[in-house]
């Protein structure tokens, strides 16, 4: 059986089944790009060659608000930070949630969590950037990741 996502509940009695990671935040895997209404984050598209969230290339020092108002704009953002095209200048008007300041790598993400059914709170039928890691940890490169293709079709409720 493939690794899948699981969606984490709070519910009486519910336990994470065995051998699966939580990758949610404060977490290693946890997203540092939360859905937050009224929130900006600051970043910087690094990537010479591309636009990255509507950030046109060309602008690698200009630092840009980026409404995060979706979880399809949030996995969109994760999966930027980790191809390494996008960078986190500050939040405004609230702090940086605690995950790491600087993404893992995609050998990190293969050697934890290859294998592993990963578990974030996201609903199942949502865009979740623990669908890019199941991706990742599979051995797909982060370049390579289209999220249009990126479905959580192996996500089952557990």
């Amino acid at each position: 059986m493939s690794p899948r996502r699981i969606q984490r509940r709070r519910a009486r009695g519910w336990r994470m089944p065995d051998g699966a990671v939580y990758v949610g935040r404060p977490s290693r895997w946890g997203n540092p790009f939360q859905v937050q209404l009224g929130a900006e984050v600051f970043v910087r598209n690094v990537s010479a060659d591309r636009s990255v969230l509507g950030i046109p290339p060309g602008m690698p020092k200009a630092i840009l608000a980026l409404w995060i108002d979706a979880p399809g704009v949030a996995v969109e953002a994760y999966l930027a930070w980790l191809r390494g095209d996008l960078l986190i200048a500050r939040y405004k008007p609230l702090p940086p949630p605690p995950s790491p300041s600087s993404p893992p790598s995609p050998s990190e993400i293969r050697e934890a969590l290859g294998g592993r059914d990963l578990a974030c709170w996201c609903p199942l039928d949502a865009p979740c950037h623990a669908d890019v890691l199941l991706a990742v940890a599979a051995g797909t490169s982060p370049r390579d990741i289209d999220l249009s293709r990126v479905t959580p079709a192996e996500a089952v409720a557990s």
